[in-house]
């Protein structure tokens, strides 16, 4: 499972540095080669508190 601020992170919408921006996306990266990624397309898990990520 990873945090949706991974991806809020390596979307550069926070207040993070970009080497921390670089590290999520390269660590999202490698999941979505050698592990299943689930997308919670519908919004139902996430909802509105999350609204960085749309």
């Amino acid at each position: 499972m990873v945090d949706t601020n991974v991806a809020i992170t390596a979307n550069a919408k926070n207040h993070m540095s970009p080497e921390c921006a670089l590290a999520c996306q390269i660590a999202l990266d490698q999941l979505m080669k050698t592990d299943r990624l689930v997308i919670d397309a519908e919004w139902g898990i996430i909802g509105g508190n999350y609204s960085p990520l749309r």
